[in-house]
């Protein structure tokens, strides 16, 4: 019913800060924009996957987000992993992509300049991600 959509284009451009756009596609023949969710950083947003209800995002030079999807329209910041710790500018560093499929719980995050990482949530993010 929701789609979240990410621009690696726009942040520096026409967003200000790391901006994810989203849309009810309930009725595809008339899907509706709902708004936006932001980590309120400058990184440029990349790759994101969805499970039930966490939403996974590659954001360059802030690294992995993570975000609890339960209410699909106002989707929250609940863990993060920063693969490129120096500051989180909108540039084409760190982590480009992710992969939080594996039955393990483990996420591949990949990161241009440092390889791989491999991590697992915990806490709160934890008990939503079973």
């Amino acid at each position: 019913k929701y789609f979240y959509i990410n621009d690696e284009l726009d942040e520096g451009n026409s967003v200000s800060e790391t901006t994810t756009r989203i849309f009810n596609v309930e009725d595809l023949e008339n899907p509706t924009y709902v708004g936006t969710v932001s980590t309120g950083l400058d990184a440029i947003d990349h790759n994101l996957y969805t499970t039930d209800r966490l939403m996974f995002q590659s954001n360059y030079r802030s690294g992995l987000r993570v975000f609890d999807i339960t209410n699909r329209e106002e989707p929250y910041e609940i863990a993060y992993f920063d693969t490129y710790p120096e500051d989180d500018a909108a540039s084409f560093n760190g982590s480009w992509s992710n992969y939080p499929y594996l039955p393990s719980g483990t996420i591949i995050i990949s990161d241009i300049e440092r390889g791989l990482f491999l991590v697992r949530l915990s806490g709160e993010a934890a008990e939503l991600g079973r």
